[in-house]
């Protein structure tokens, strides 16, 4: 009896209780089965008293049937009996679950015991209050039909009795149901060899062999193959290759499945059950869920517990073994915050593979491919699609991006009307801008070629620095030949010069003529990183400090746009900590956030700028030779007293930048008009600069604001006279804006 009682439900403990209670307030002597269903109804949360509600039971009406029927029943006593017709009922309460495969026993099955019996008292209830019993039945059949376990075998003829015990019961294993067999031949010969991997596969192989805490959870970026890991170790099972595996099962978790139809309290708990019994009698399976951060939450329902605090007991004894899988913001968010299901597994950052692994990878999976589309891929092609995944798609990992780029080829051309039978490199470009909406022309712009006119992009838009340009596009051209350390950053600049030079703008024109992404450059203004605790803003904060969820600016970015500019302006206002963090980027390349996760700068190229010793350049032009090598270096003492020696050592230039002269300033205003007049043009004015404005420009500027000075001029004076030929233009269709006493005026 004890054992049975075991199995009952909260919500029918509660019931049976109240009925307890209903019978000695009623000063009564026994409790019948109306007080059962008067208990039932007051459980309002529970699958019985839902049911009731639905079939028109009310509480008011029963209420008053029992107060009818207290006034003609027995004496008091302070022990209530149980009636025979109660015992049977709950004798098929008992029958009803085991019928259908519950491990509890809750109200659906007591309520399920009185429709069974059918007293006459609640048949007598019923017809009073027009309540369809038949109805009632029906619901309370499908409801236990959809919190069945395991559904019933397709092959089995189910009795129309729904509340029978059925002892030759067919029901599938929770494994087979809910689980698929990923070391199974069959399933095996539709999938992709897993190439590679060796060292991730041999920690996951050392973690399952452990005693206890013998779950590996694999983390990392999504595309960078985490589940492959797992499908690789369930090839190998299968092939024999690991002596301490031999034999075992891997069940790849359909979490969905086994959510499906729980929709009451405590049956996706049964569900999950069997599947941790059935483990725990299997020693040799290993369970895999990927995404193992859907089972925090997961199958909870009105206080229930949900699938990860089901699962924590049988993986702290080692009673099963499972195999995780998910990202690292999701590891961070759900699993680190846990920290009892945390450490029930052992964590195994996979990071994404290098370039020659992803060649490997793909040289593997061609044949595949290939068979699939009806195509050839040369090596060639494998090398070009390489190329294009790691310039065009800097947001994604490999392989996954390559292997996207692969499988979209193949398509394309298996859906094109002329037979083709090998790719080539136009029919890549053709598929790749059909995908992504990115031209043609951008496709087959490489960098070799960017970098060949680099120099007189960069000329055009940045006036005067020739010769810091002609260095930045050395150090740019020496990176992409493989000569500078692969491990450091593309190219690292120091920015040196008084403000309004094209130090910022210089960087913006890197960023736009280099990478040409959506995002190439990242401006870091180092006034808002004074403080030690503004840091975390870069990287994230630690676990359980404020903003520990928080987006990071640097380290979300190099994530998504590893391919960019990093500029850190200004940097002489930055607290030590951030200096302390260019270090590590400027000396290793990578660093890594607050969840643990490494960030790669070596596609990116970091530049700092700086106003440092800008006294020195308002003494007037540097001049060349030995003026200029001298004021070079006073610049360089200048930057010792903020930035340390160590620092500046591990930047690949320092580029001073002197001040602007007049014809340049000029020059810079001329340029600056005629962006003006383009911009009025699409208003539908056209409109005339006189040439003598922009010497006058320049003379009524701060010269030493240098360009952002000419910025001003143009938006005080400028400006309002064009404006007010915009408001006039109805009238107005062209206009001349000419100098008049050190002032413009319009004609």
């Amino acid at each position: 009896m004890q054992e049975i009682t075991s199995k009952f439900t909260n919500h029918l403990k509660e019931a049976l209780a109240k009925s307890l209670a209903l019978v000695v307030a009623s000063k009564q002597q026994t409790v019948h089965p109306i007080h059962l269903l008067w208990a039932l109804l007051d459980q309002r949360d529970s699958i019985a008293a839902k049911l009731l509600v639905q079939a028109g039971v009310q509480r008011k009406n029963l209420d008053e049937y029992l107060a009818q029927q207290t006034a003609i029943n027995e004496l008091p006593t302070t022990i209530p009996n149980l009636s025979e017709e109660t015992k049977i009922i709950l004798e098929k309460a008992v029958v009803t679950a085991t019928a259908h495969q519950h491990s509890f026993i809750s109200t659906e099955h007591l309520l399920a015991g009185i429709l069974q019996v059918q007293p006459d008292e609640i048949t007598h209830f019923f017809a009073k209050t027009s309540v369809d019993m038949q109805t009632l039945q029906l619901q309370l059949k499908q409801t236990l039909a959809l919190t069945v376990q395991i559904p019933l075998s397709p092959n089995r003829e189910q009795d129309d009795a729904m509340f029978e015990s059925d002892e030759s019961l067919d029901i599938e294993r929770a494994l087979d149901y809910f689980a698929k067999d990923l070391t199974n031949t069959e399933y095996q010969k539709n999938q992709t060899p897993v190439i590679g991997r060796d060292q991730e596969i041999a920690r996951v192989c050392t973690i399952l062999g452990r005693k206890t805490k013998n779950n590996p959870v694999l983390v990392g970026d999504p595309g960078v193959g985490k589940s492959a890991i797992v499908e690789g170790l369930a090839q190998r099972i299968t092939k024999n290759s690991i002596d301490s595996l031999k034999g075992h099962k891997v069940y790849a978790l359909n979490l969905a499945s086994l959510i499906a139809g729980t929709m009451y309290r405590g049956s996706f708990e049964a569900r999950l059950q069997q599947l941790i019994d059935e483990l725990r009698n299997e020693p040799k399976s290993i369970l895999f869920i990927d995404e193992l951060h859907t089972i925090v939450g997961s199958g909870s329902n009105q206080g229930s517990l949900d699938a990860a605090n089901i699962l924590k007991p049988a993986l702290a004894r080692g009673e099963i073994r499972c195999i995780g899988a998910t990202t690292y913001e999701e590891y961070k968010k759900w699993i680190e915050s846990d920290g009892a299901l945390e450490r029930r597994f052992q964590k195994i950052s996979v990071e994404e593979p290098s370039k020659e692994e992803t060649r490997a990878i793909l040289s593997g999976v061609k044949q595949s491919y290939g068979k699939h589309h009806g195509v050839r891929y040369s090596d060639a092609i494998i090398d070009y699609v390489l190329d294009l995944a790691e310039e065009h798609f800097p947001d994604k990992r490999f392989p996954d991006k390559a292997i996207d780029i692969l499988d979209e080829i193949g398509s394309y051309a298996r859906n094109q009307n002329k037979e083709i039978k090998t790719i080539t490199q136009s029919l890549v470009i053709e598929a790749l801008s059909q995908a992504t909406g990115i031209s043609t022309q951008t496709i087959k712009r490489q960098t070799k070629q960017v970098l060949g006119d680099l120099d007189k992009t960069l000329k055009k838009n940045v006036l005067s620095q020739d010769k810091i340009i002609d260095n930045i596009v050395h150090h740019l051209k020496r990176a992409h030949a493989g000569l500078a350390n692969t491990k450091k950053p593309l190219s690292s600049f120091l920015f040196v010069g008084p403000s309004g030079v094209g130090k910022t703008e210089l960087a913006k024109q890197i960023a736009k003529a280099f990478f040409n992404g959506s995002r190439p450059l990242l401006r870091l203004d180092m006034s808002e990183y004074k403080e030690a605790f503004n840091a975390s803003k870069l990287l994230g904060a630690p676990a359980g400090y404020v903003g520990y969820k928080d987006t990071n600016v640097l380290a979300d970015h190099v994530r998504n746009y590893p391919r960019s500019v990093i500029l850190f302006d200004e940097i002489e206002k930055a607290h030590p900590d951030i200096h302390n963090l260019l270090l590590q980027i400027l000396e290793e390349g990578s660093i890594r956030d607050a969840s643990g996760r490494e960030l790669s700068f070596g596609q990116s190229i970091v530049i700092l700028t700086s106003n440092a010793g800008r006294e020195l350049f308002e003494k007037g032009s540097m001049g060349f030779g030995s003026e200029e090598t001298l004021k070079s270096q006073n610049v360089r003492s200048a930057l010792e007293d903020i930035l340390r020696p160590e620092l500046m050592n591990r930047l690949d230039d320092i580029c001073v930048f002197d001040k602007l002269d007049d014809q340049t300033l000029i020059q810079i205003a001329n340029k600056k008009l005629d962006e003006l007049t383009q911009r009025i043009k699409e208003k539908g004015l056209l409109c005339e600069m006189s040439r003598e404005i922009a010497g006058t420009i320049v003379k009524l500027s701060l010269k030493k604001l240098g360009a952002r000075g000419i910025d001003r001029t143009i938006t005080q004076h400028i400006e309002p006279i064009i404006l007010d030929a915009i408001i006039a233009s109805k009238r107005i269709k062209t206009c001349t804006i000419c100098c008049k006493n050190d002032g413009f005026v319009l004609k």
